[in-house]
């Protein structure tokens, strides 16, 4: 669950740090918040079609919610708090949906702060993912059958010595993205895990509550999940950082 907080957390940061990036598309709009502390609770509706699942909610909010509820598309869901030191989140399936391409309609209450409206779901990435090749640059491309209003490449390699993670934002109506071999080239006989990633998001700002309501979809290619760990290797990183 902290994960999956921390990921919500770097897309809407790079949302406010790329919004006006001249290298991506401003597609926020003018009453878009300017930093984290401006958002006091964020909603993520995640569909999981594919996975055998129905759609979830995650909340999180840091204000003490004494007192709560949250109605989707006519049903009312009891919420069950718990507080991680900073702020108190809560986690609901949706009954009877899947999630990609459906319209959510909304209202969550918390300490008589209602928020009402509704959001689409994006759909789920198709793609083909062309072989990878740490000697040039990796070009890809995907279908979606409707636009987001935005979408997330992510890339992200470890070894045992170094993590690299990279995120660029673009329209939601590209279906294309090439990731210079510069991030990567060096590594193919070191590396541990690679992970390049497509996540579609739509969103909604209620700036008048500072509630962010957010949904996505993800579809992402891995080399070498399961590799398995050099220890030798490990064990001298160990005594040379001691």
């Amino acid at each position: 669950m902290k994960f999956v907080k921390l990921v919500v957390v770097m897309c809407f940061a790079l949302l406010l740090i790329t919004g006006c990036d001249e290298d991506s598309k401003n597609t926020l709009g003018t009453d878009f918040p300017t930093n984290l502390d401006d958002v006091g609770t964020v909603m993520v509706i995640t569909p999981w079609e594919g996975w055998g699942r129905e759609a979830s909610v995650m909340i999180w909010t840091d204000t003490e919610p004494v007192t709560s509820s949250l109605e989707i598309n006519g049903t009312v869901y009891d919420l069950e708090w718990e507080f991680y030191g900073v702020d108190w989140s809560t986690w609901v399936f949706i009954d009877g949906t899947s999630g990609c391409g459906d319209t959510f309609n909304y209202d969550l209450t918390i300490n008589n702060n209602t928020i009402s409206g509704s959001i689409d779901a994006p759909y789920l990435p198709e793609v083909d993912w062309p072989v990878f090749n740490f000697n040039e640059n990796y070009a890809f491309e995907w279908t979606l059958e409707a636009d987001a209003e935005l979408q997330i490449i992510e890339f992200y390699l470890e070894t045992i010595d170094d993590e690299i993670f990279e995120e660029w934002q673009i329209s939601g109506s590209e279906r294309a993205h090439e990731i210079n071999k510069s991030k990567y080239q060096g590594y193919e006989n070191t590396y541990d895990y690679l992970d390049i990633g497509i996540m579609p998001v739509n969103y909604k700002w209620h700036n008048g509550n500072n509630v962010f309501v957010l949904s996505h979809t993800y579809t992402g290619m891995t080399l070498n999940p399961y590799k398995s760990i050099d220890y030798k290797k490990l064990s001298k990183k160990i005594l040379n950082n001691k």
